[in-house]
């Protein structure tokens, strides 16, 4: 079959309509992009640490990630679980996953396990009312830690 050249040509003008507007849709640079990619292969490499057991070797990672792009969601997650486990301050904790919390760009864990570690930081703290808040706002989550801290 061919193709009527006026269908060629739209179909060139759509692709090129579509190409020019994804490019100025993203307004992310390629070091912006780069600097992502290398921000999500830290979290992906402090997840596996974490996994491990190895917490130190995990924040770490999980620090470097924060350095290439702090929007990262699982980077907050992963810095506040490994200092809760290395018994750092209980602010800094709260610190790591309020912005876990707040930025809510999640790749390889839930935002759900982030709200339960900022609610149970929020208990620690004696904030109990606001960790009740924050856990009744995300009233579809259903495990038996977000139980727990509802019940507290």
């Amino acid at each position: 079959m061919k193709i009527n050249l006026n269908k060629k040509i739209f179909f060139g003008i759509l692709f090129f309509i579509l190409s020019v507007s994804f490019v100025f849709a993203s307004d992310l640079t390629s070091s912006e992009i780069a600097n992502r990619q290398t921000a999500l292969r830290c979290a992906e490499v402090a997840k596996s640490l974490l996994m491990e057991e190895n917490y130190e070797q995990a924040y770490s990672q999980a620090e470097l990630g924060l350095a290439y792009d702090e929007s990262i969601s699982d980077l907050w997650y992963i810095k506040g679980l490994c200092a809760k486990y290395q018994s750092k301050p209980t602010f800094d904790v709260l610190e790591f996953s309020e912005n876990a919390f707040s930025y809510s760009d999640w790749t390889f864990f839930s935002e759900d396990l982030g709200i339960i570690l900022y609610a149970e930081t929020l208990i620690n703290t004696g904030n109990n009312e606001l960790a009740y808040e924050v856990l009744e706002n995300r009233n579809d989550i259903y495990s038996r830690d977000a139980e727990y801290l509802r019940a507290l």
